[in-house]
């Protein structure tokens, strides 16, 4: 069996924080959960542990010293193992595309097959290679309920795996440890997912305890110090009145005696508020040692001027066409203003179409409707970060609260020269809901959100005043967000409920 032995390991990018900073753990057979907030840098602890980046401190070593390591990426680019994989016909290749339905064809096809399709192939092809490590970063990315069934069925359980993931079910299932990694440090948490983050839950409420106790010990410490210094400053007054008071034959008994009790008086407050500030620089050091994630805000939409037509996009009835091909016969179907609408059904039924469909019939301009695609490119990233770098004061700081209510500092944003997968996506549903659209159409929203921010946007969503469009297979999203179902039905009809 694989081991990864890791001692002390640690990197960061040039000019960057860490990503990791003396972390040291030995994994062994069995699956790993490594979960954490977007941009902490899972996916590049990923690229580690499969040495495609080199540690910058520290050691990782395999064992055995070169074993076979498959690693599923994010994004749905077709790769040359795909390709090599569609035209195997050992043993192993024809169970993989039979249990999974893969047809051939579909590498013929490959820029007009569904994102669900694309990754299924890409998990087959890793899997046929049969690797002895196993390294996925968000796998259940863009795969229908049926494809995260199948997942959970077909992964071999005795290989070295980690998996970065959002989908919590595959996580509980899965594996038997986690990792949580944030701001450079990685904790080991020896339980599946809900049980890691319950702990840390508990750990955080028992922190807040214990820093609000230190905080009243503090104050009390600070009076008592206050009420020192002000009596050893008294003392040291009345020492000082004595002396210039002092005629030169007053040298009797009991001037002697005050003076010695005025000195001992002065010296004992002193005593005591150099007693009770050192226990003020204690308190102080402790609640610096007591580090408590700072809240970020909620979402408000008060400004929000709903959109004066009562319906935003109509599309007549008709065939749904993919190329040539037709993937369902539509009713007559329309967008009004207050709608929720959840699109759903299998990978490759056609639920991107129907929402590009739904785009094409806009009957408001196409800059007051957010259209949020399952993968952003690095164009429309950059174009996200310049148009809030540009936008004026008022708007700039209603998307930047939006940003933070969503779970990303918004200073880190702006000082990102590129920002993660999860917080581009924040980004830019930060700023369709930030410039007041009409309607959001979104497309797998929660695709490389780390799981508190699939809630937050959750919340987000159901406190938007606007239409919101959402193809996904989150069910509990969508349940929360939205009020009637369009099913695309075995590639034959949309059924409106």
């Amino acid at each position: 069996m694989a081991r990864l032995v890791a001692e002390a390991l640690g990197f960061a990018f040039p000019g960057a924080t860490p990503i990791v900073a003396n972390a040291s753990f030995c994994l062994g057979s069995g699956w790993t959960g490594l979960i954490g907030p977007n941009g902490a840098g899972k996916s590049t602890l990923l690229r580690l542990l499969g040495r495609e980046l080199a540690p910058q401190q520290g050691h990782l070593r395999p064992e055995p010293r070169h074993p076979r390591v498959g690693v599923l990426r994010q994004g749905t680019g077709l790769d040359p193992t795909i390709i090599e994989f569609g035209a195997a016909d050992d043993r192993q290749a024809q169970r993989l595309r039979g249990r999974l339905g893969l047809d051939p064809a579909v590498l013929q096809r490959w820029p007009t097959a569904s994102f669900g399709e694309r990754r299924r192939w890409q998990l087959a092809s890793v899997l046929h290679a049969e690797p002895e490590i196993l390294l996925l970063d968000e796998p259940t990315n863009h795969l229908d309920a049926d494809g995260g069934r199948w997942l959970l069925e077909v992964l071999p359980r005795q290989v070295l795996g980690v998996v970065v993931s959002h989908d919590r079910r595959l996580l509980d299932v899965l594996t038997q440890r986690t990792f949580y990694l944030e701001r450079g440090t990685l904790e080991d948490l020896p339980v599946a997912c809900s049980s890691a983050l319950e702990l840390r839950t508990k750990r955080h409420h028992s922190l807040v305890e214990q820093r609000t106790e230190v905080h009243r010990r503090l104050a009390t410490s600070q009076r008592a110090a206050h009420q020192a210094d002000q009596k050893r400053l008294a003392a040291e007054g009345q020492r000082s009145a004595r002396r210039r008071m002092k005629g030169p034959k007053d040298n009797d008994a009991r001037s002697v005696n005050a003076r010695t009790r005025a000195d001992f008086g002065a010296l004992g407050h002193t005593r005591e508020y150099a007693r009770l500030s050192t226990q003020v620089e204690r308190r102080k050091q402790e609640l610096e040692g007591l580090v408590v994630e700072r809240a970020l805000g909620s979402v408000v939409f008060a400004r929000h001027q709903p959109c004066e037509k009562e319906t935003l996009a109509w599309i007549p009835a008709g065939p749904l066409l993919a190329g040539s091909q037709t993937l369902a016969e539509l009713p007559a179907l329309g967008v009004g203003r207050r709608d929720r609408i959840w699109i759903r059904g299998p990978n490759g039924a056609g639920k991107s179409t129907l929402l590009d469909r739904l785009r094409a019939g806009l009957r408001v301009p196409s800059e007051q409707v957010l259209y949020l695609p399952q993968e952003l490119s690095e164009a429309q990233v950059d174009l996200h970060l310049l148009e809030l770098r540009q936008a004026p004061p008022q708007l700039r700081g209603q998307i930047l609260s939006i940003v933070a209510a969503l779970g990303v500092e918004p200073e880190a944003l702006l000082r990102s020269p590129r920002p993660s997968p999860g917080e581009a996506r924040k980004l830019a549903c930060a700023a369709g809901m930030g410039r007041q659209a009409y309607a959001l159409f979104l497309d797998e929203p929660t695709n490389h959100l780390d799981l508190p921010s699939v809630e937050r946007l959750g919340q987000a969503l159901q406190e938007f005043p606007g239409a919101v469009v959402m193809v996904t297979h989150d069910p509990h999203l969508a349940e929360r967000v939205t009020t009637q179902s369009w099913w695309l039905q075995e590639g034959l009809r949309v059924n409106a409920e």
